[in-house]
């Protein structure tokens, strides 16, 4: 058990390390900013009021503001056209960045820094915006085709990286573009890797370059200088951000709304350690009352009191591979709970949630079958007697935090174990290893969610977190309580780790 227990804390250790070596290279939501990994670099060019009314001079734009709860395109309105023939300087270029990105809510990247070298190259530095792909997409009427083009690779980012660029560009008819240094985060894309994004480039900046009263005819680098030529809009308005920043969820992941998730987090966890303290009370009455109670009466109290507390196996012996008839009528009832828990909590219609219960059904089998068979028969090798349980209380619970909340957060069933000395020295391991079987299924469909298998892949991720983090709870007789008395440490790790992919799952995504 000490190999076991050493092995189980250095893979939870190996996840973490993990998530900071992700986290630096701008992968993890809140963890890569604080690590400072989407900070853009400094090109050493400074924006100043002065070079912002320089720019505007030259372009002769004004801009005017639009009602902040604008949406899509009636975020962006131009008016009037005018030519313009200016050449701008590396600090009036950043300058007219970033007070565009000030000024409208769907400005796909901030924190901009431009540089224009004397060797004609330019550099570009800031933050991409993925939260504001989408309403910027609709506001300028982007076309699918150039759409189906950009959000394969938007769909593998979860943060809002730094970006960096260097390369030529200039416009003189068609978009000619050659890309020399690509990061994003802190990963530098590799040159073959770089030359298969310069097509969508090429086609987005093309858009660009003629929406609306913005016709370019010439654009490029001398002489350290950006010269444009160009028919202008006379008057840009635009809906400026919002004061407080509206979390936007920039993939399909299916996840109950956070404010109902976190009541039935608090609510049900509430119910289970009331319903602890409340047997710790009714086990000390059954102590006063033996001897005083005929034996029918004290045996109702002591039945009572078991059915309170937690499930025990019944068997004890067999096929390490074959389910009892006690397993087989508790998964009956377990998979159909979980099926039209997740299919009503994921669906607005009863038409949706007809269309999703097959799906949910065989996601439910994945999670919850094959996870359980896996730890009785590793229990049942190791000489423990391991059953898959219907769990009343746990099914009550479920059933409730289904209905009110919306959230599917408890457990219909569980695997238990026949009291023996054997059980005790397994039981903490085997908790450990379901919360980590279900974060590796949690993983696998995510994977299928970001490559576009939707429909069993969000529902599975959901399935998997809310699993994760109720088997981690440390009280009784919650599984987590056995991971608790097995290896403090190692369960607030886990408690910890799947409370915040949670929140994660349930903010960000």
């Amino acid at each position: 058990m000490a190999i076991l227990k050493r092995l189980l804390t250095g893979l939870l250790v190996s996840v973490i390390i993990a998530a900071f070596v992700l986290g630096y290279f701008g992968f993890i939501p809140g963890l890569s900013d604080l690590m400072g990994a989407n900070t853009p670099r400094d090109l050493g060019v400074k924006a100043t009021a002065s070079s912002l009314s320089s720019a505007n001079s030259k372009l002769g734009v004004t801009f005017s503001t639009l009602p902040a709860d604008a949406v899509g395109a009636s975020s962006l309105s131009e008016t009037g056209s005018h030519p313009v023939s200016a050449t701008l300087t590396s600090e009036e270029v950043t300058a007219l960045l970033n007070d565009h990105a000030a000024k409208w809510k769907y400005y796909p990247i901030d924190n901009i820094q431009v540089r224009i070298n004397p060797d004609n190259t330019i550099e570009m530095s800031g933050v991409l915006r993925i939260d504001r792909w989408s309403g910027y997409a609709d506001a300028i009427g982007l076309p699918e085709s150039v759409r189906s083009q950009v959000r394969p690779y938007l769909s593998l980012l979860l943060t809002n990286p730094s970006i960096y660029m260097k390369g030529t560009l200039s416009i003189q008819g068609s978009v000619q573009l050659n890309i020399s240094d690509l990061q994003l985060g802190r990963v530098s894309s590799p040159q073959d890797v770089t030359n298969n994004f310069i097509g969508v480039f090429q086609a987005f900046i093309s858009y660009v370059s003629s929406l609306y009263q913005i016709q370019v005819s010439q654009m490029d680098a001398q002489g350290g200088a950006l010269v444009i030529v160009a028919s202008a809009p006379n008057n840009v308005a635009l809906s400026p951000p919002s004061a407080v920043p509206v979390v936007v969820r920039h993939t399909s992941f299916w996840a109950p709304s956070p404010q109902n998730a976190v009541e039935a987090f608090g609510f049900v966890s509430i119910v289970y350690i009331l319903g602890n303290m409340l047997r710790a009370r009714l086990n000390g009455l059954g102590d006063k009352l033996k001897g005083l109670l005929p034996s029918a009466a004290q045996m109702w109290v002591e039945n009572y009191i078991s059915s309170k507390s937690d499930v025990e196996a019944a068997g004890g012996a067999g096929s390490i591979f074959k389910l009892t008839k006690v397993e087989l009528i508790a998964y009956a009832i377990a998979l159909p709970a979980l099926t039209l828990a997740f299919a009503y909590s994921s669906s607005e219609t009863m038409e949706e949630i007809i269309l999703a219960i097959p799906i949910v059904l065989a996601t439910s089998i994945v999670v919850e079958f094959l996870k359980n068979y896996i730890l009785s028969m590793i229990a049942r090798s190791r000489g423990v007697w391991q059953e898959y349980r219907i769990w009343p209380s746990g099914l009550a619970m479920f059933v409730l935090s289904t209905a009110v909340f919306k959230t599917p957060f408890s457990a219909p069933s569980k695997s238990t174990q026949k009291e023996s000395e054997a059980t005790e020295k397994i039981s903490g391991p085997l908790a450990t290893l379901s919360v980590l079987l279900v974060l590796l299924f949690g993983a696998g469909f995510y994977y299928l969610s970001a490559q576009g298998i939707s429909s069993i892949g969000n529902i599975g991720l959901g399935m998997c977190l809310l699993s994760a983090f109720f088997d981690s709870i440390p009280i009784p007789p919650l599984n987590g309580r056995d991971v608790y008395e097995w290896h403090k440490k190692l369960s607030i790790l886990l408690l910890i780790a799947t409370f915040a992919l949670n929140m994660y799952w349930l903010t960000l995504m």
